[in-house]
């Protein structure tokens, strides 16, 4: 006997007289999940929303050896001779049966037409029936075959449904899997995992800089030629081991699980399972996917750091109707309808060359404040600029881009302008990665209409004029 658990599906695979079940929301429940998503990811292309999967069941004993008697559950006028199957007493037939009982419900079975074999299935082993789909949703069932004559092979198919999500699965580094069970009874019990490497070619943090969705195969690739590990023991408990490396200059991604396979074999010859890597293979491993969402990330490994102050070039206090201030409050509508002005502080880039993006641990807008609305604090948001700005012509707002980061602005509660001005500053590091690997227009500086933390105030800050905003950018040191 065998089983194989495949990943995948067959069409027509599922039981059941109402809809085949599938994930309604496609892949979007695990590319937007930290947890199931690099388990997940793999199958997107093959299978993208979460449903069913199908195995086979195989029954085919070897008829070289008289041993072959030994697989089935009960036997009546059946023996072997010379590699063949045969009723003892020629002048009626030899029936033979095998029990089966799995975790996983038959789908639908098939017998090869033999000269002188009937093959019939029962659930209860009072009903017989030809193989089919008469037995579906059946986790125990028996299968009887009647000779009428010798025969030299003998087989029957059978398809389950299962859940692939419950499957061992491999993952980047070194795996042991084992093997459990009891007696072999001098037999062997072969254990074979056939699965696709793969690698990306972005890390994680790229992903999300790129604001790249983890599950969703962005920057990775999977072989197309299985590798198909096996190991053959006599006994039980035992293990396998196997080693999944990642390339050299590649990020580790899970391998994509094709089938997993366990025979009863005959005695013979024993065969190693264990496949590990070349020595000086990168085994490089990912976190555990059941941890990701249930415990704080790890921090990042603290060194040396290096800061770089780079101001921008562009200081222009702009109005959506093309005014233009050298100093000035900004101000931003909350509501269309509102009869208010909206000013944007347009920055630019930052001059001087950008640090390469994977160099950049953390970058800020720092910039000063001597005036504030006096009713409530103010939401302060750091946008993308799609096209520069050309100083004394209008720009237009539409092309200013999303929100990559905020900060509050502390109402005034004392005397204005301040003295000394109130220093900001607004994480952009995402951002800036990207204006470093992509290129890019910069940043500008707008009010972002927020009830919760302006109460609903029409508010307002002024930029100190004389103290250029900067980028202030951490590399590590050395």
């Amino acid at each position: 006997m065998n089983l194989r658990l495949d990943w995948d599906r067959v069409d027509g695979g599922s039981i059941g007289a109402q809809a085949a079940p599938a994930h309604s929301c496609g892949d979007k429940d695990y590319r937007w999940c930290p947890v199931v998503g690099p388990l997940l990811e793999p199958y997107r292309a093959q299978r993208a929303a979460q449903s069913w999967s199908n195995g086979t069941l195989g029954f085919a004993p070897d008829l070289s050896s008289a041993r072959c008697l030994e697989s089935f559950a009960t036997r009546d006028n059946l023996v072997w001779r010379d590699g063949k199957l045969a009723p003892e007493d020629a002048a009626k037939p030899a029936v033979a049966t095998v029990k089966v009982a799995l975790p996983y419900p038959l789908v639908s079975a098939k017998a090869a037409e033999v000269d002188g074999l009937r093959v019939e299935m029962s659930a209860d082993g009072a009903a017989w029936q030809p193989p089919g789909r008469g037995l579906a949703g059946s986790y125990a069932w028996q299968a009887r075959f009647t000779l009428t004559k010798s025969v030299d092979k003998l087989a029957l198919e059978a398809v389950v449904q299962h859940n692939q999500r419950a499957l061992p699965y491999l993952a980047p580094g070194r795996n042991v899997l084992t093997i459990g069970g009891g007696d072999l009874a001098g037999r062997r019990v072969a254990v074979s995992v056939a699965w696709c490497p793969g690698s990306r070619s972005r890390s994680l943090q790229k992903l999300a800089d790129r604001d790249e969705e983890l599950g969703k195969g962005h920057g990775a690739t999977w072989a197309a030629q299985p590798t198909i590990t096996r190991a053959v023991v006599d006994h039980l408990p035992a293990t396998m081991t196997i080693d999944v490396p990642t390339p050299a200059g590649a990020e580790p991604v899970y391998p994509r699980m094709l089938w997993i396979k366990r025979e009863v074999l005959d005695s013979g010859d024993l065969a190693t399972g264990d496949a590990k890597a070349a020595a000086g293979a990168r085994l490089v491993e990912l976190p555990s996917p059941w941890t990701l969402a249930n415990q704080p990330p790890v921090p990042r490994a603290k060194g040396p750091v290096k800061t770089i102050e780079l101001p921008f070039d562009q200081r222009a206090i702009v109005a959506a109707d093309g005014q233009t201030v050298a100093s000035g409050p900004l101000r931003w509508p909350k509501r269309p309808d509102e009869q208010v002005v909206a000013w944007a502080w347009l920055l630019g880039k930052p001059t001087g060359a950008l640090p390469p993006a994977d160099q950049i641990l953390t970058a800020r807008i720092a910039f000063e404040v001597v005036d504030a609305h006096d009713k409530a604090d103010m939401s302060v948001g750091a946008v993308t600029m799609a096209r520069p700005y050309q100083p004394g012509q209008k720009y237009a707002f539409e092309a200013l881009g999303g929100v990559v980061g905020s900060a509050i602005v502390k109402k005034a509660d004392g005397p204005v302008p301040f003295n000394p001005a109130k220093p900001y500053a607004i994480d952009v590091t995402k951002a800036a990665r990207a204006l470093a690997r992509d290129g890019g227009a910069g940043f500008a500086l707008r009010i972002l209409p927020n009830r919760a933390v302006d109460d609903g105030w029409t508010v307002r800050f002024t930029p100190r004029p004389d103290v250029a905003p900067k980028l202030v950018v951490e590399v590590p040191a050395g």
